[in-house]
């Protein structure tokens, strides 16, 4: 309890059942951080992003963005100091660190992110930091499309695992 997701539609109303962290619906991206949440291991700044609020104005320092999935959201973690962001942010204190990851996103949506988004923060340098999410989309694409990737296959490049299959029609391998 408190570790799941919750979907949310972008006034914060619950499509599915959870007291976790919300995610809302989104353009681009399908889904992003529901922005202004306090939860008992993280908080969720006004503009979507863990950690604490940032300037919109650009200072001193040098901004890095950071993108990626849960790994780099810092899912399990006990809270927003645990996080690589909070931590390369404080080997360095001339580099504000921004971690605009997002559970579940994977390397197609983090594009979207940033060039529909991010690129109005001007970051000095965009750090994504992948993993499973790739992997398992690669892994399980026969499950969800009924047949294997093929060289130059674009069907599910730049859809969600959330958008493109149910779970219930992921277990069983059957098209949605």
């Amino acid at each position: 309890p408190g570790n799941e997701l919750t979907f949310c539609t972008h006034t914060g109303a619950k499509i599915t059942k959870g007291s976790g962290l919300k995610l809302t619906t989104a353009p681009f991206t399908i889904f992003k951080n529901l922005p202004n949440q306090k939860l008992s291991n993280c908080s969720i700044n006004s503009l979507g992003f863990r950690g604490g609020e940032i300037s919109t104005d650009r200072n001193q320092r040098k901004r890095i963005i950071v993108v990626g999935g849960s790994c780099a959201f810092g899912h399990l973690l006990k809270n927003d100091n645990e996080t690589f962001t909070a931590l390369l942010e404080k080997q360095n204190n001339s580099y504000e660190v921004i971690n605009a990851a997002v559970n579940g996103f994977h390397s197609g949506e983090e594009l979207a992110y940033i060039v529909t988004e991010l690129v109005d923060y001007h970051p000095d340098i965009i750090i994504a930091f992948d993993g499973w999410n790739d992997l398992f989309f690669s892994w399980y694409y026969s499950l969800w499309f009924g047949r294997p990737r093929e060289k130059g296959d674009r069907q599910g490049v730049g859809r969600s695992v959330f958008a493109s299959r149910s779970p219930r029609a992921v277990g069983r391998g059957q098209r949605h």
